[in-house]
């Protein structure tokens, strides 16, 4: 990786989960469909062209034809035998056939090869995880965005320390994958990019495996056997739109079979706001301590004084921000918090 930074840090935001995380040492971790991208590793791809290559198979031109515009006029029950069964059959494939062949039904096509393509991109999007780091620590757009407007926390990790546990981690975890899909896990510095490449031929030869790979999200990465197939559906979780480039974000890639779900504070999430897409995934990553957590401005002292045990059992630095010295000078103030304080200011006002 060019330019290291000599930091990465995970912005959390004031929830139970972020919180709990890391008391219990798990690592948050979700797959990028649900990410705040709403592009997120999805796939640019030529409905046009596809459609082209897809009709060129054999096999693909029968299912097109038997899926789109096969019609039997009569239920299986109600032919008198098998011999009228297969004569019906027949005149209809036939009719299918000569429907499929017909300009007009060209629309009609592409809008399935259409389904068939964001189907196969929202599988895609749901086969890996990622852990988000970022290589700045004091964006206040960063606190805002992702530390709930600085109520939040930062986490902060040596990067040199953090590549090599994390390397040494995924070749340990996922010895079972190939060298070529397993260079496509780890953690990859994010580009940010004006347009993406585009992915037809990807997308085309994912469906064409599909139909003989299980379509499972284990599909994807079975499917991928050479080094080229690696660097492309690497690139496709690693290029961000240019926008995005004030985050520096790099991330931990993994497959998403490795991921699992809390269903106590699953639950909980949607009995607060009752959309169940509020899923909370976690990994558990050996020995991935943060070398320093950051306070906000407006972090609660219930969770200050949660990490500020967590720091003081595990000897962690710990630091908060200062809004205060941002609006007087333009620059962000850290200064370095003694764990023990926090604790006996909590102490104080359980008195009081």
């Amino acid at each position: 990786m060019d330019n290291k930074p000599k930091l990465l840090f995970r912005y959390r935001p004031s929830t139970q989960y972020a919180v709990e995380a890391v008391l219990e040492k798990k690592t948050f971790a979700t797959c990028p469909i649900q990410l705040n991208d709403a592009l997120d590793s999805s796939i640019v791809f030529d409905s046009i062209d596809l459609t082209n290559k897809l009709m060129k198979s054999k096999k693909m031109r029968v299912r097109f034809r038997d899926r789109l515009f096969l019609t039997l006029d009569r239920k299986m029950e109600e032919f008198s035998s098998f011999e009228e069964y297969a004569a019906d059959l027949k005149n209809a494939q036939e009719s299918a056939e000569r429907k499929l062949a017909d300009p007009k039904s060209l629309p009609v096509i592409q809008n399935y090869v259409s389904f068939l393509a964001l189907d196969m991109i929202k599988e895609f999007r749901r086969s890996f995880a990622v852990v988000s780091f970022c290589s700045e620590g004091q964006s206040q757009i960063m606190w805002s965005h992702y530390s709930s407007d600085s109520s939040g926390f930062v986490l902060a990790y040596i990067f040199e320390n953090l590549t090599c546990s994390l390397q040494k981690w995924v070749n340990e975890r996922y010895s079972r994958y190939s060298d070529t899909q397993r260079s496509i896990f780890g953690l990859h510095k994010v580009t940010y990019c004006e347009s993406f490449v585009g992915g037809t031929e990807y997308i085309y030869k994912c469906i064409m495996k599909r139909r003989e790979v299980n379509s499972t999200r284990e599909s994807f990465l079975k499917s991928i056997s050479t080094q080229e197939d690696a660097n492309f559906v690497l690139s496709l979780l690693t290029e961000k739109r240019k926008e995005w480039s004030y985050e520096g974000e790099y991330r931990l890639i993994i497959p998403f079979d490795d991921v699992y779900c809390d269903e106590e504070m699953f639950n909980e999430l949607n009995d607060c706001t009752g959309n169940s897409n509020h899923n909370v995934y976690y990994t558990n990553i050996g020995n991935l301590q943060p070398d320093a957590i950051y306070f906000g401005e407006k972090t609660t002292l219930v969770n200050m004084v949660a990490l500020a045990s967590f720091c003081k059992a595990y000897d962690i630095p710990l630091f908060r921000q200062n809004l205060l010295s941002l609006q007087r000078t333009g620059n962000m103030n850290i200064s370095q918090v003694d764990p023990e304080d926090v604790i006996r200011i909590k102490i104080r006002k359980d008195i009081h």
